[in-house]
């Protein structure tokens, strides 16, 4: 019988049952849909609202919403008005609730909370001290979830009673899952949780209440706060629910009043408001302070505070400011913005520490004494000095030059501003962030830096044009031999104050006539106690960073110089002119390897201390400091040098195999201004020794005091590994210094062998003589160029990392000048393209339509045109299609295997096998091939994968797949075990399992997931092979991809955001290349099962055929096929197909 009441009076929990929605209880008056769990249903209002997609409204809004999600079609409001005025709804079996005790069935599977903190700093920005104060409350917590057979971390934050009972908790996701979760990752509040609580903590002795709606926001606003909350009870909503509100409240003033509050299911919820009514509480706003509301900056945190102030509950808000560009944002959102100002500031405080550092030489650049040129050189110079010399080779927006007594000096062009005074210029720069913003302000930076620059190249060059016009002009004046002694000036050696240019991570190699002996050489010398002392010269000049050391100074290094020569002697005798390897633990069995290059020349910079003198260089200093030579002309010092000599005495600690190397290091900035590679930390945190890596040399650029800034900086922001072994190679021996007897113990040898096994070669010896072509691989490189190049001739490893993208105009340049080789290794070059999502979907679009093609010949297919569909060599267009090439194109090339006669590289003569036939052999070449819009004649054949999205075409493509995945004894299921997951493969049972429900594309795309789970991970595939989850899915989801575009299915939802790590892996592209063969391989036998089957089920009076193959073979003749494309079931036929699944089959 038709409703006979209005239709906005209806029960959306009816409406919602006759859609055919599975409803979850959330709560006292909450129900979430089963298919997506952002989307909940209010009873108490009747409404809905879908959070992840910010959908929401009443009865009729539900039924465009849900009846579009169903069919992929829009459903008007008279559509909509219709179909609840003329339906029939069925009373939904309402369950009245019943309060179960909260179970906490996760305690077992908690574990230690590493990945939780990961997330919550990495993803969340959260600090760690932050965290730890939230788990030191008991209110966080990580466990282990199961969901059908996925298992994933999860937060759980626990809402604690009065006596810290155990209320109920919510879950948050760490792992991203788009395919089980609409918001990318788990959210759920835990069954059977306490409604009306929510993760809480005291500071103080708590007098008010702050409300945010979820656990993360709390957690942020704690950390924005901190120094500022006393007092105060947080509570984390879950949401925006008043009735959270009200039970704390009424259990806070409880508490002030020292009685006692019982919550009452029915009548708490409602406490409050009934508190505002009946008595002054809120009146004349003398309570607002008592509950304050940090709801997000949203219109539903607005919305839901107005609601409150219409009953009379006055209370305070605290929304989180609006970012710029932003129309809404919660407290997270400030916390990761305050971390990128941070990253910011740090980045414009590197860039004015440039400036300084530029500065504080640009006043004397070249001085008389500097030039280095005789006397009647810099006389003859007198009238060069003035700055329209030097201004005509540069252009400034910010300097200027002035001149006076042979010295360049630069000043701003604004008068009022100078780098003389450091804090001056760094409050300017502040002020400049306030007018102009962080990324103006870091280009004004950048800019200046290089004007400096510049002006000192412009400098330079102008000044060595007039030395030798001058010289040139003088030896005609004196005599060749004289002329001679004249030098040009050499600007590494401007000032004696200045050690050698190499001096600082120099990787130029020092000459071994220059190497002193090792301690070991001569152990039977007693040197002197090293002693500090100067004749206190006139310094002109200090390195950067450096100052000349003063009387305190040189009384703290005399402290220090004991340890100071005793760590000297240790570096010469142990690690000086040596390499030494870390062995680290790898993900796999295979360690991974550091190989530091401690040369004699890197030990003095890492003191801080650098002496002045003639003559003087960094290896000289190492055996001073040795041999106990510690007078100089002067001495200076690094501001910081303090911190290095009172640390120097743990060098010794990073060759032991208990210390710590960290990489990733991108996001330290301290570690980025170093531009450091690597880092080692001693065992007790106090010693950090930072690695440079240059020209693929590593070797220790500075030392540095560990501080706790630093060490929370590695932890949250840099990959720590650990080491196995230390293993030194020098004077052709290798040696162990230490392992790690935590996992090495055999003493070392297998490390050992690690080591020595590198430096032997491998490669295959080649003949010379030979003259057939062997290309393995088919890539268009020999194999003797491959083995040169180093690369591996039967695969496709690639030797170089670096992106490169493909140019079109290249690639054709290539293959017009049959550069094959080249052309070869652009492509190899260009696989690293895919690693970014957007591309790697296109490429896999592209497959869809040449499945049959490798996926080198796609890539070359989609260098040369981008939205190639179809191709076909000239003769095949006229042959069988009817169709001619188009006068003037020109044609696109592919690889095509080529079989010719194998010969004696020495006779010439064709080389036969045993029953006297010709060895064949395969190389590949070039072929041209036309693409379909380079063509025109008769219209093309209708394909047979061209569905029009009917009822009858879904049905048939689900019965060729179930009939295909029975032929290899693989059974399909539909019913709820996937529980939130759309489906599932299980090996140990050889079946697939899909969710009940789902739209008919939606099922189809999942089913082709699970049929490439069956193929490629069944248990007898996967014997002998480790694969991790994420490469499982990559295949999966690829061929899924692949095989739904060719059918023409939406596939916009499909993301592979993933692949972006793989670009810090240094097999992530050597695994990219297997992958894409692997799909390859899988859609396109896939898609010819499929086709082949398909075409049973297509009309007996059509013309059977596929074009697809035709253009995969170019062989069969193109097929006629009923052309079919778009739409979906209408209700009724989908209410049927629930009734009885088997119809869908």
């Amino acid at each position: 019988m038709a409703q006979e009441k209005p239709w906005r009076d209806l029960s959306i929990l009816d409406v919602a049952q006759s859609l055919g929605m599975s409803l979850d209880r959330v709560g006292s008056r909450y129900y979430s849909w089963e298919d997506h769990d952002s989307f909940m249903i209010n009873t108490q209002s009747n409404s809905f609202k879908w959070y992840s997609r910010d959908k929401f409204g009443d009865v009729l809004n539900l039924v465009q919403v849900v009846r579009e999600e169903q069919t992929g079609k829009k459903v008007s409001f008279k559509e909509a008005k219709h179909y609840l005025e003329k339906g029939e709804f069925e009373p939904f079996n309402y369950i009245e609730p019943t309060f179960e005790p909260f179970d906490y069935y996760l305690k077992p599977y908690e574990t230690d909370t590493r990945d939780a903190e990961s997330y919550l700093m990495k993803e969340r920005s959260l600090s760690k001290e932050t965290i730890d104060f939230f788990k030191s409350k008991n209110v966080l917590s990580q466990a282990t979830l199961k969901t059908g057979d996925y298992f994933e971390p999860v937060i759980v934050f626990k809402s604690l009673g009065y006596n810290n009972e155990l209320l109920g908790a919510s879950l948050q996701g760490i792992r991203e899952n788009k395919e089980l979760y609409d918001r990318g990752r788990l959210k759920r509040i835990m069954k059977h949780s306490d409604g009306m609580s929510g993760l809480s903590i005291d500071i103080g002795k708590p007098n008010r209440l702050i409300f945010a709606e979820a656990p993360i926001d709390l957690m942020s606003y704690y950390e924005l706060h901190k120094d500022k909350l006393q007092d105060v009870r947080l509570v984390a909503m879950d949401g925006l629910k008043e009735a959270t509100i009200s039970r704390y409240f009424m259990e806070l003033q409880a508490e002030i009043t020292d009685s006692s509050y019982e919550v009452n299911w029915k009548e708490t919820p409602s406490a409050l408001e009934k508190v505002a009514q009946v008595t002054d509480f809120f009146k004349n706003g003398k309570n607002n302070s008592v509950i304050t509301l940090a709801v997000d900056n949203d219109k539903a945190g607005k919305d839901f505070v107005n609601k409150l102030h219409n009953k009379g509950i006055n209370c305070e808000t605290d929304f989180p400011p609006l970012i710029s560009g932003k129309e809404k944002s919660d407290w997270n959102d400030i916390v990761k913005q305050e971390k990128i100002n941070k990253k910011k500031y740090e980045e414009i405080q590197d860039l004015i520490d440039t400036v300084e550092s530029l500065s504080q030489t640009a006043y004397f650049w070249v001085s008389e004494e500097d030039l280095n040129q005789p006397s009647e050189v810099v006389s003859a110079l007198d009238g060069w000095f003035s700055s329209d010399k030097v201004e005509t080779a540069y252009n400034s927006e910010f300097f200027e030059l002035i001149v006076g007594d042979y010295t360049y000096m630069i000043e701003f062009k604004n008068k009022e501003l100078s780098l003389q005074n450091i804090e001056e210029y760094s409050k300017y720069i502040s002020n400049r962030i306030n007018e102009i913003g962080f990324e103006s302000t870091i280009k004004e930076l950048e800019m200046i830096i290089i004007d400096f620059n510049q002006v000192k190249l412009a400098i330079s060059s102008e000044m060595d044009k007039q030395i030798d016009l001058i010289r040139n002009r003088l030896s005609k004046e004196k005599s060749p031999e004289e002329s001679q002694e004249h030098r040009k000036m050499d600007r590494s050696k401007i000032s004696s104050g200045f050690l050698q240019e190499n001096l600082e991570g120099s990787t130029l190699p020092v000459s071994n006539d220059t190497f002193e002996q090792t301690v070991t050489s001569h152990p039977t010398v007693s040197y002197p106690l090293l002693h500090f002392s100067t004749d206190n010269i006139t310094v002109s000049n200090t390195r950067a960073g450096y100052h000349v050391a003063t009387e305190t100074d040189l009384r703290n290094l005399n402290y220090y110089a004991p340890a100071l020569q005793s760590t000297a002697t240790w570096y010469r005798d142990i690690l000086s002119n040596s390499k030494v390897t870390y062995l680290l633990k790898g993900e796999d069995e295979h360690p991974k390897e550091v190989i530091v290059d401690f040369s004699k020349d890197k030990f003095a910079h890492l003191t801080g201390i650098r002496p002045i003198g003639s003559g003087l260089n960094a290896e000289k200093v190492l055996d001073d400091l040795v041999e106990g030579r510690g007078h100089y002309p002067n001495i200076s010092v690094s501001h910081g040098f303090i911190d290095k000599v009172q640390v120097l005495p743990l060098l010794q600690e990073i060759t032991m195999s208990k210390s710590f190397v960290f990489d990733h290091l991108e996001e330290i900035a301290k570690m980025r201004s170093l531009k450091a590679s690597h880092v080692i930390q001693s065992e007790n945190k106090n010693l950090i020794v930072a690695l440079k890596t240059v020209d693929d040399v590593t070797f220790p650029a500075s030392l540095l005091k560990s501080k706790g800034t630093i060490n929370n900086q590695l932890i949250e922001n840099a990959k720590e590994n650990e080491i196995l072994g230390v293993v030194r190679q020098r004077n052709n021996r290798t040696e162990i210094i230490s392992i790690n007897d935590k996992y090495i113990t055999d003493g070392g040898q297998e490390l050992l062998e690690i080591v020595e096994q590198r430096g032997k070669d491998l490669s295959p010896k080649k003949d010379p003589k030979q003259d057939i072509v062997i290309d393995s691989d088919a890539d268009g490189l020999s194999d003797e160029v491959e083995y040169g190049l180093g690369t591996d001739p039967f695969s496709e490893g690639i030797l170089d990392d670096k992106p490169q993208l493909v140019n079109s105009e290249t690639i054709k340049e290539m293959i017009a000048d049959n550069k094959t080789k080249d052309l070869s290794m652009t492509l190899k070059e260009g696989i690293k393209n895919y690693l970014d999502s957007e591309q790697y979907k296109q490429f896999l679009k592209t497959m869809s339509q040449f499945h049959h093609y490798s996926p080198r010949n796609i890539q070359l297919l989609l260098a040369q045109n981008p939205t190639v569909t179809a191709v076909a060599s000239f003769k095949k267009w006229k042959d069988d299609f009817g169709r001619t090439v188009n006068k003037g194109e020109k044609s696109l090339r592919v690889w095509a295997p080529v079989t010719v006669n194998k010969k004696d590289p020495k006779t010439g003569e064709i080389v036969l096998d045993k029953e006297g036939k010709p060895v064949k052999q395969t190389y590949f070449k070039l072929v041209p091939v036309f693409d379909v819009s380079q063509t025109s004649g008769k219209e093309l054949p209708k394909l047979i994968n061209e569905l029009e999205g009917s009822h009858e075409d879904y049905a048939n493509l689900y019965r060729a797949s179930k009939e295909v995945s029975l032929e290899k004894g693989v059974t399909i299921e539909i019913n709820n075990s996937p529980g939130e997951a759309k489906g599932y493969y299980s090996p140990n049972e050889n079946k697939i399992v899909l969710k009940p429900g789902m739209s008919e594309q939606q099922t189809l795309k999942t089913l082709f997931h699970e049929m490439a789970h069956s193929d490629l991970h069944n248990n007898e595939a996967m014997k002998g092979k480790q694969l991790t989850r994420s490469t499982e899915e990559l295949q999966a989801e690829s061929v899924a991809f692949v095989v739904a575009s060719h059918y023409g299915f939406d596939t916009g939802e499909y993301t592979f955001g993933y692949l972006a790590s793989w670009t810090r892996d240094k097999e992530g592209l050597a695994d990219l290349e297997a992958q894409l063969s692997i799909v390859q391989k899988e859609a396109n036998d896939l898609i010819k099962r499929l086709d082949t089957t398909l075409e049973k089920y297509k009309d007996a009076n059509l013309q059977k055929g596929k074009f697809s193959e035709k253009l995969n073979r170019y062989r069969e003749k193109a097929k006629e096929e009923k052309a079919i494309k778009g739409g979906t079931l209408d209700p009724k036929e989908q209410a049927k197909s629930k009734q009885n699944p088997e119809q869908m089959k």
